[in-house]
């Protein structure tokens, strides 16, 4: 998978978003609007899927819950534009294999997109990690910034500049250190909202 190893190093998380253990706030494609449950996701239906998309190479699938886009020679972002996490899950694509970034909602089919793309036999990276690994994992994505040039994102837009790992860094840990106060939300979650994003929790992750 040599062709792959650059990228795998640029598909880094800029956001840490959990499911919350009540029902997904969703909308069907077509745009038709969301519950207004929680303000900061009420309409998101009608904005997506942001502008920046519009530079990006969109490659067709069956599934209309997806929408895939061609991000780098190799990699696919698969986005899920209509649930209000809007994950992007990432295929990396080497010479003898891919690597699947993120199994994505759980909403829509992703083993069939990914059949879709690719022929080759696809490894999907491991379980979710406790938050206090996730903390030790943005320190150190943090130390590469200088090192990099784009950061592929897991949320929203798939494009940023790698500076971003710095204020996730930031963030987490002012939520570590007491100064940052999350927010309840419904279903048992706690939202820390930053400028720009935000990182969603279950309580008992706290």
């Amino acid at each position: 998978m040599s062709r792959g190893a650059g990228a795998v190093r640029a598909i880094l998380r800029l956001a840490a978003a959990v499911a919350l253990a009540g029902g997904t706030l969703a909308c069907a494609p077509g745009g038709e609007s969301a519950p207004a449950s929680r303000p900061a996701t009420a309409g998101f239906c009608s904005n997506v899927p942001h502008s920046q998309y519009a530079g990006l190479e969109r490659v067709e699938v069956a599934d209309d819950w997806f929408e895939v886009y061609r991000v780098a020679p190799a990699v696919y972002a698969i986005y899920e534009p209509f649930q209000f996490q809007e994950v992007i899950s990432y295929l990396i694509l080497g010479e003898g294999g891919g690597l699947l970034f993120d199994t994505g909602m759980g909403i829509g089919r992703i083993r069939t997109v990914v059949d879709e793309l690719t022929a080759l036999p696809v490894t999907v990276f491991g379980p979710e990690s406790d938050l206090a690994a996730y903390r030790a994992s943005v320190a150190r994505l943090a130390e590469l910034v200088p090192e990099l040039t784009t950061l592929f994102t897991a949320h929203s837009t798939p494009v940023a500049q790698p500076s971003r790992l710095l204020e996730l860094n930031d963030a987490v840990e002012a939520m570590f250190e007491g100064i940052a106060i999350g927010n309840p939300v419904p279903g048992g979650g706690v939202e820390f909202v930053f400028e720009g994003f935000t990182i969603l929790l279950r309580r008992d992750q706290l």
